[in-house]
């Protein structure tokens, strides 16, 4: 068969498996941790973890290892037999999830990126993971231009199926804007911990603080062990990052699928018109129409 045959094919049975975990994993205490990859959800569920193992412990320190987080914050895609998440509040636990909406998903906390940037990013993430690109060429177009096509329609599809549900239910819905969790670090993760009924008041001093700047990018997305070092694969990433720079664009979507491009554009605008505002920007947009 055709490796777009192929690719549907195997999209379809990785759907079941979802569905299935979804099932056995997700009930009504579970809160889920949302994002098209490489919106940023791994720095989420770090930061978080950090706070339930102080709880837990009593100590207040720097996770080293994914496995540590995972405790914590496990995926709904887990392979664990014995699924045990660690509950907080009476029975609430944290899942992550790449998945689009589903009606499980009764409350969560949803990230969203530049849709460029996460798709650059996610690009590069295959390839240092050993699994290339696996979606098949579109007509004359090249192969990081066809990643590009199949990637934004993705994206269009995971933040449109959740959508509807944040707009019917805004008080079970948490939306960050990546860009603004980078920025305004420290508001934010109050706003997260607030809508997690976490209570962080008994952190140590200026707890907040060390959290916002506590885990590195690469920390929170290392390489897979035995692959590559990490310095190794800083070095790596940002070569990769570089060649495809100018392929996965806005102005190259516009010109090989302007109508994705658009819809593209408006699911970024949607998102915007639904996220949790910072503070400041919102002291800043009062003023600016003041």
């Amino acid at each position: 068969c055709s490796a777009a045959t192929r690719s549907s094919l195997n999209n379809f049975l990785a759907g079941l498996a979802i569905k299935r975990q979804i099932l056995t994993r997700v009930n009504d205490q579970a809160i889920m941790l949302a994002d098209f990859p490489r919106c940023g959800i791994g720095w989420i569920r770090f930061v978080v973890a950090t706070v339930l193992h102080y709880h837990r412990t009593g100590r207040f320190q720097k996770l080293m290892t994914q496995e540590e987080m995972y405790v914590y914050a496990p995926t709904v895609t887990g392979s664990e037999r014995d699924f045990r998440p660690f509950s907080f509040n009476g029975g609430h636990y944290l899942l992550k999830t790449h998945t689009p909406y589903d009606p499980r998903f009764t409350r969560a906390i949803v990230l969203y990126r530049n849709p460029y940037e996460a798709i650059r990013s996610v690009y590069a993430h295959d390839l240092m993971d050993g699994v290339g690109n696996l979606y098949p060429r579109i007509g004359r177009l090249t192969a990081e231009e066809s990643y590009l096509i199949h990637r934004a329609g993705e994206y269009v599809r995971f933040h449109e199926s959740w959508l509807s549900p944040i707009r019917a239910h805004p008080d079970r819905y948490l939306v960050i804007k990546y860009e603004e969790m980078l920025t305004f670090t420290e508001p934010v993760f109050a706003k997260l911990f607030e809508f997690l009924w976490i209570d962080i008041t008994d952190l140590p001093p200026e707890g907040l603080a060390q959290l916002a700047t506590m885990y590195s990018r690469t920390d929170c997305s290392p390489p897979w062990p035995g692959k590559v070092d990490r310095e190794e694969a800083v070095r790596l990433k940002a070569r990769m990052f570089e060649a495809i720079q100018p392929v996965m664009t806005a102005e190259t979507l516009d010109r090989i699928d302007p109508a994705l491009a658009a819809r593209l554009k408006d699911i970024v605008a949607r998102m915007d018109a639904v996220r949790w505002i910072p503070p400041r920007i919102g002291a800043e947009a009062a003023m600016t129409h003041a």
